[in-house]
């Protein structure tokens, strides 16, 4: 009769196998888990109960009463949780002394046990089972059965686990895709003519879709706006607020001609929007061909040269405002500085000088200078720029997201 008993016990396992690997969740996993503990036990109540971190904090994952299938008004017993809670399984038959205290006697317990179930080497969830007043006792081997079921259930939690780590992991990719192609709607072509002004650009995200802007807008009388920054954070976050920056900067540039009223009526709506760890660095430059002249605002970017027709390259002033996106109230203001024909303004992102090699050493502006010295083109000063980049990192695609822009007066146009 044992012999056919634990027959039974391991064919109900083997049986139900499949079942528990194939549960959808955690909820569908602790109804079958809870349907073959009492039927291979013999006990008349037991629960599926989630690990909150403390021993006395559980979460009823699943229930099941052969007597009375409501929950309410059921409790278990704290002492075989905690003791389940060291990795042991805590058990108690009914012709063994109780050793768990006045709360078994309490609720008339005389068959309990608590069996944890873990994944790795944390414990995840518990298997409790037990018996009250003048219901049948349990099978004396019905501890081996729950230990052996506890482990069956933690492959089953690893594999839901698994399924809805790939799940999350399809959905992300999905929402990059639809950023980088929202990002594709709004970033200008990488090379052509605005007004009297030519330009090349690239613009690499590390992951499809990132948080590097940079567009360029035909004003009026003859003035392009270049605009070039760089938003805190990776991902999907970063990308969209990219997008919401450019658009709202582009906006504002048609209506003001003005980087400084521009940059200081973003930062309003950055500040009233986003959220507190998110802001950007920004270049934003006016070109008047008629003046000769660039009137722009950096906050807080300063990655930018230009690079004189002679081969020269001006020291960078230093950043003359503020991060955007910071405190609601900065006011940003602008420089005015002269260009000459065969000029030429090359904005970046951080992604070039903070690139790494190998051994750790940044790319820094020394070599931007030395890269641009020789470059005869918008496109060669991208180009090469890339290039040297690449080459000092050693890798095919840096780490970071990475945009160049450059851009020239062609007089007579």
């Amino acid at each position: 009769a044992i012999g056919s008993l634990a027959q039974h016990r391991l064919s109900l396992i083997f049986d139900k196998a499949t079942k528990l690997n194939g549960a959808a969740d955690e909820t569908e996993l602790a109804k079958s888990v809870l349907e073959i503990a009492i039927s291979g036990t013999g006990f008349h109540r037991g629960a599926m109960l989630k690990a909150l971190g403390d021993a006395d904090e559980v979460e009823v994952m699943g229930y099941l009463d052969l007597s009375d299938p409501d929950l309410e008004g059921h409790t278990f017993s704290r002492s075989l949780i905690r003791e389940a809670s060291t990795g042991c399984m805590a058990c108690l038959l009914s012709d063994q002394p109780t050793q768990y205290g006045q709360s078994i006697a309490d609720l008339n317990i005389h068959s309990a046990m608590c069996c944890p179930i873990t994944i790795g080497e944390a414990i995840v969830s518990y298997l409790y089972l037990d018996a009250r007043e003048d219901e049948a006792r349990v099978q004396q081997d019905a501890a081996e059965f729950c230990q052996a079921l506890s482990r069956f259930t933690g492959l089953a939690m690893a594999n839901i686990l698994r399924l809805d780590l790939e799940r999350r992991q399809q959905r992300m990719e999905l929402d990059f895709l639809a950023a980088s192609e929202a990002q594709q709607c709004i970033v200008p072509p990488e090379s052509g003519a605005v007004g009297p002004y030519t330009y090349s650009a690239r613009f690499i995200p590390t992951r499809g879709s990132g948080g590097d802007l940079y567009d360029i807008v035909e004003l009026a009388d003859r003035t392009v706006a270049l605009s070039v920054g760089d938003v805190s954070g990776k991902g999907i976050g970063a990308a969209f607020l990219m997008a919401a920056a450019q658009s709202f900067l582009h906006a504002a540039l048609l209506q003001h001609r003005d980087p400084a009223v521009a940059v200081t009526e973003l930062n309003r709506y950055i500040t009233q929007r986003s959220a507190l760890n998110r802001f950007l660095t920004l270049w934003v430059g006016v070109f008047d061909a008629k003046r000769a002249d660039v009137t722009c605002v950096d906050a807080g970017h300063g990655h930018w040269v230009v690079r004189k027709a002679d081969g020269k390259i001006d020291e960078t002033p230093r950043p003359t405002c503020g991060l955007v996106g910071i405190a609601h109230d900065s006011e940003f203001t602008a420089t005015t500085f002269s260009i000459d024909p065969g000029d030429r303004i090359i904005v970046f992102s951080d992604g070039i000088v903070e690139q790494q090699s190998p051994d750790g050493e940044e790319f820094s502006m020394g070599r931007v200078h030395a890269t641009l010295a020789g470059s005869t083109s918008t496109e060669e000063d991208v180009t090469t720029l890339f290039k040297a980049v690449t080459g000092h990192a050693g890798l095919d695609q840096l780490k970071d997201d990475t945009t160049v822009v450059s851009i020239a007066f062609t007089p007579g146009v």
